[in-house]
């Protein structure tokens, strides 16, 4: 095992063998963090920020990255537990999965970096927001450690900007058509838009008729994800 899954495991959900403290204290030492790439820096940060909360990270994440939007572009590759599901009579429509083995990663309930996350995201201008899109589907095929990235993507940079959901659905959708992970992305997507409809008791995008997204709805590769189901109906309508 290498030291990078050693120090993951260890934080993990239900192994937590190092304190918050101790978490902090690794990146205190600047000889520490220039062992890492951002990558890496990313993926421990982002597991430190859900299993501790965010005063694990406070005073950790400005001197490790470049920029707000260069630290969410590594967070977000990195993390995994970050798509939060409550809890589910029936069972997910998931082809692809075993059926004791539906997710990625462990799903926790709630998650200390939700918040946090957010506050972030609340700083980046128009043109940052759509860079990170950009950066985080090109980057996802050899970074991203989640396949439930498009869930995160959906939930943190689609829902808070309904009034514009049109444009950054479409734009979305642009970014995977082009990437390897389309087949990948289109299920996590449609998790996304499942689990919003199920917590909000109402229909994603009802304030939208998604003119601009819906013209791509023949270029999806599946047709068994919430995803392809609620564009068809937008242009059905």
């Amino acid at each position: 095992m290498g030291t990078l899954h050693f120090l993951c495991f260890v934080i993990e959900v239900g192994q937590q063998r190092i304190s918050a403290g101790g978490f902090q204290s690794f990146f205190k030492l600047q000889s520490w963090k220039d062992l890492w790439e951002p990558s890496e820096l990313g993926r421990l940060v982002s597991l430190g920020l859900s299993q501790y909360g965010p005063n694990a990270v406070e005073g950790i994440v400005e001197p490790t990255f470049k920029s707000t939007r260069d630290c969410l572009l590594w967070l977000f590759l990195g993390a995994h537990h970050w798509f939060h599901v409550e809890h589910r009579i029936q069972p997910w429509n998931h082809p692809d999965a075993e059926p004791d083995n539906k997710f990625c990663c462990s799903q926790v309930p709630h998650g200390g970096e939700m918040e946090y996350v957010k506050g972030l995201i609340s700083r980046l201008s128009v043109e940052d927001r759509s860079w990170l899109v950009e950066q985080l589907i090109r980057h996802a095929d050899e970074f991203g450690v989640c396949k439930d990235l498009g869930a995160n993507i959906f939930n943190y940079l689609l829902v808070i900007e309904l009034n514009d959901v049109d444009f950054w659905l479409c734009k979305l959708l642009e970014e995977i058509f082009c990437s390897r992970l389309q087949y990948v992305f289109e299920y996590a997507i449609g998790m996304g838009i499942s689990e919003y409809n199920r917590k909000n008791e109402v229909c994603f995008g009802s304030r939208s008729k998604f003119e601009t997204s819906r013209r791509h709805l023949d270029r999806l590769l599946r047709k068994d994800t919430d995803l392809y189901k609620f564009l068809k109906l937008s242009a059905e309508h």
